[in-house]
């Protein structure tokens, strides 16, 4: 598990990429996985997919359920899709196609659906389902799974939820499946369908009032509420109505379906402001994407294999599904999400300007640095070379080592981490550089 969160920490596209440190000289690597040398990848895949269901799902269950207790978390869910492209000419393509927003047409995905506490600004969990399993078609088993989480963290009232959802959770039977959950309150995105505008449009002007929007400095906005019925549900949903009177605007509405929490009436703007905190969710994604390398995941389905002519099954003819073709893909996406928190929790350590900083900022300014190993004393001391910005870290260093963490997979040795005074080598006398080096080079010439 260590080598894969190094490998989603690292930014590695691919997991075979982590052979390059598989040498004496990369050691720190090896020791953080417990290990003189780090796993191939081969034998780590094997590793994953030939986990037990019962070990996964309580390794799932014991590291997602402290981030729902944490203090501050108010039970605030953004729900979204993402969906994860799988490129593959082999056939039959058990997870089916759908259409690849990045690529522009369709291919064989797969969607992971990753709740995102908007107080925390952490996620919360991960679903993973086929191709055509939309969001309005995953909000039950999501919902089931967060309750089941908060239970398990002992969190007071743990059916009590509050979901954001995107225009992917647009469905009537999930809308009246939700109105009749009273442990349930949500935003919804609505859809401009012809029959909704029709509604919308013959509303009086009475009902509207000017809306300055904090984030949106579109002086033509106006809000106001209204009971819209939808098809396949039979209760009315209240809306919050905001019409764009902008002469030639292609978008007018924007229109909020929401439940309330028993016993609060929030005002409609207050609403579309939480409504708005989703962009964390979507902001919290891309971080996951290109800072975590969160396209690199396990395969989500079995391949099978032929041997070759010198029996080795090498040769991938086909692919099937099992009963645990998904756990493979949720255990990895997990355990990178898991990364994206607990970077963040080192951020918000941090303190001050750090606690806002990204997943890529705070790997490339503190955690990706030189520096050496040293034994001494039943203590393990990571020496790393002085650099610009270290000022920040070193409350958190001197906090860190008076702990006296001991590692249990490496005969409970002490950690203490520590900045060098000056660096080695060259970087050491830069003035030497300067008078024999570049005094006598010759200057380069422009482009």
């Amino acid at each position: 598990m260590l080598t894969l969160v190094a490998w989603a920490a690292l930014g590695f596209q691919r997991l075979y990429h982590l052979d390059d440190f598989r040498d004496w000289a990369d050691m720190g690597l090896a020791l953080f996985t417990g290990t003189l040398h780090l796993w191939s990848d081969s034998t780590l895949w094997r590793w994953v997919h030939g986990l037990k269901p019962d070990c996964a799902a309580a390794f799932y269950q014991d590291t997602a359920s402290p981030v729902l207790k944490s203090a501050g978390s108010q039970g605030r869910f953004s729900l979204d899709d993402h969906v994860v492209p799988v490129f593959t000419k082999l056939k039959p393509r058990r997870l089916g196609k759908t259409r690849v927003p990045t690529r522009g047409r369709a291919y064989p995905a797969f969607r992971l659906y990753a709740p995102f506490d908007l107080d925390l600004g952490r996620f919360a969990g991960v679903l993973v389902q086929k191709a055509r399993e939309s969001l309005s078609q995953s909000v039950p088993a999501i919902l089931a799974q967060l309750r089941q989480l908060r239970r398990h963290a002992r969190v007071p009232a743990p059916d009590q939820v509050r979901l954001i959802l995107d225009r992917g959770g647009y469905k009537g039977a999930l809308f009246e499946t939700l109105l009749e959950d009273p442990h349930v309150s949500f935003i919804a995105m609505a859809r401009a369908t012809p029959a909704n505008v029709r509604q919308w449009a013959a509303l009086p002007d009475q009902v509207f009032r000017p809306y300055a929007c904090p984030s949106d400095d579109n002086p033509n906005l106006k809000i106001g509420h209204t009971l819209t019925h939808i098809t396949k549900c039979r209760q009315p949903l209240p809306s919050v109505v905001i019409r764009d009177d902008t002469p030639g605007t292609k978008q007018r509405w924007r229109v909020l379906f929401y439940k309330n929490a028993p016993a609060r009436h929030p005002h409609y703007e207050t609403i579309d402001a939480e409504y708005r905190q989703r962009q964390k969710h979507e902001i919290g994604f891309a971080q996951y994407i290109h800072a975590l390398a969160g396209h690199s995941l396990a395969k989500a389905y079995e391949m099978i294999r032929r041997p070759n002519a010198q029996g080795q099954k090498r040769q991938t003819v086909a692919t099937a599904e099992t009963p645990w073709s998904h756990q493979a893909v949720q255990f990895v996406a997990w355990l990178k999400f898991l990364t994206f928190n607990v970077i963040k929790d080192f951020g918000a350590a941090l303190g001050g300007a750090c606690a806002t900083w990204q997943v890529a900022t705070l790997v490339r300014r503190f955690i990706v640095r030189p520096g050496r190993l040293y034994l001494q004393a039943g203590c393990l001391i990571v020496q790393l070379d002085p650099f610009r910005g270290s000022a920040r870290l070193q409350p958190y260093l001197q906090q860190l080592n008076a702990q006296q963490c001991r590692i249990s997979w490496l005969s409970d040795l002490i950690l203490q981490v520590e900045i060098a005074e000056k660096p080695e080598g060259l970087a050491a006398v830069p003035q030497i550089v300067g008078e024999r080096i570049l005094a006598n080079s010759t200057p380069a010439k422009p482009f």
